[in-house]
């Protein structure tokens, strides 16, 4: 990882062949005192093909969460429109972004993927 201007942590790695990177980074923030660790995935070409980076759908990832004793659900904006879902358990917050991945073949169901997944901590 490499040290960033605002002085926390960060990589980025492209997935060769597919379009698609990841971006790990590790911020630290003395008011409030909070620790935030975020992956995210992105492709210049949205609607690609997600095989690459949605091993773990949506779906899967909330079940985790939730037996980890996480609370929460989805929040949306004042239009109705989905933000994102924000879980907590104690002073440790998850927020995780999504997007619909198309089916791949007529007839099959689209998989929800996970677009970011950050992890707040509060001291």
């Amino acid at each position: 990882m490499k040290r960033t201007a605002s002085g926390g942590y960060a990589f980025r790695i492209v997935l060769p062949d597919s379009g698609w990177s990841y971006g790990v980074d590790l911020l630290k923030s003395d008011r409030p005192k909070r620790t935030t660790f975020s992956l995210d995935f992105a492709n210049d070409q949205r609607g690609s093909d997600a095989g690459a980076v949605c091993e773990v759908g949506l779906n899967d990832a909330l079940a985790e969460l939730k037996r980890a004793g996480f609370v929460g659900g989805p929040e949306y904006g004042e239009i109705g429109q989905l933000e994102n879902y924000s879980l907590s358990r104690g002073k440790v917050y998850v927020v995780i972004r999504e997007w619909a991945m198309p089916a791949p073949r007529e007839g099959e169901a689209e998989k929800t993927c996970l677009e970011s997944i950050s992890v707040h901590s509060a001291d």
